[in-house]
């Protein structure tokens, strides 16, 4: 008897090899993505860090050159923003003649000055822009909802800075608070070191179990003091304005820097609350 053998070689038609490609893509891009975005993450973070180190390093620079008072503080015309002339070391290539009016003044504001009591968050910074020479430093790079830094370049044309306003300028309307990612304390200088200075914007005073509330956001644009006190109206990170999860960073006006949790956040004001009971706005904080 003679039998005949057919042999049929199984082989993958073209849609059917594309769609083993294409799962096979998916399947590398969720096994590579998880490490690398925890990579970049942890990335902006440090980078944050750093951010804050700077302001940090900014806020007492003028503290130094201004009678020991932060931007906010300044009570007098004889401190204010210093107009090129006189070779100074700091900032690196600046020249100084001498203070001229202040940009931010306690009482009395006049012309272009601003009162304290109205000032934002973005005057603040716009009054230290000799100390902190870029506008760069004032986005976290894991700040969303704020404007990339490519677009703001200079601090032209206001508080005594040289050049002409431009859409790339800090000070202009559609940059400002939105180009801030920090919250600035209203009383913090180098007189009350354990006073927190600068902290990341995601902040708002709505307790644990309203920080992981998608709708809870960021205090914006107005003053708040910070409740160090544990309740639904505790200062907590929130989820709603994502920077760096329900964490952050701080700035304290020593110089120091530390990551924090909702925990750390709640101590350090608790901390400055006890040891300077007699300021009433220490813990009192200004939001972009």
């Amino acid at each position: 008897m003679k039998t005949n053998a057919h042999w049929r070689i199984a082989a993958f038609s073209l849609p059917e090899l594309l769609v083993v490609v294409a799962v096979i893509c998916v399947l590398a891009v969720v096994v590579v993505s998880g490490p690398l975005d925890k990579a970049k993450t942890k990335a902006n973070r440090i980078s944050c860090v750093g951010r804050h180190k700077q302001l940090g390093t900014a806020f007492r620079i003028f503290d130094s050159d201004n009678g020991g008072k932060n931007p906010l503080e300044v009570r007098t015309n004889d401190f204010g923003v210093p107009n090129p002339s006189v070779t100074r070391t700091y900032p690196p290539g600046w020249k100084y003649s001498g203070p001229t009016n202040a940009y931010i003044l306690k009482s009395g504001a006049i012309g272009s000055q601003v009162d304290s009591t109205n000032a934002a968050a973005w005057q603040v910074a716009q009054a230290m822009w000799h100390q902190l020479q870029s506008p760069k430093l004032l986005l976290c790079p894991s700040d969303r909802e704020r404007v990339t830094s490519s677009r703001t370049t200079d601090f032209n044309a206001l508080a005594g800075a040289p050049g002409v306003m431009t859409t790339a300028s800090f000070g202009h309307a559609d940059n400002q608070n939105r180009a801030l990612s920090y919250a600035f304390g209203v009383a913090g200088d180098q007189s009350r070191p354990l006073g927190v200075l600068v902290m990341d914007r995601n902040v708002n005073n709505v307790g644990l179990a309203g920080a992981s509330v998608a709708s809870n956001v960021a205090l914006t644009r107005t003053r708040a003091v910070m409740n160090h006190k544990l309740g639904p109206t505790q200062a907590v990170y929130v989820k709603g304005t994502q920077m760096h999860g329900l964490e952050g960073n701080l700035a304290f006006a020593d110089g120091s820097v530390q990551q924090a949790t909702a925990e750390r956040l709640r101590q350090s004001f608790e901390n400055a609350a006890k040891v300077y009971n007699t300021v009433t706005n220490q813990n009192e904080m200004l939001f972009p």
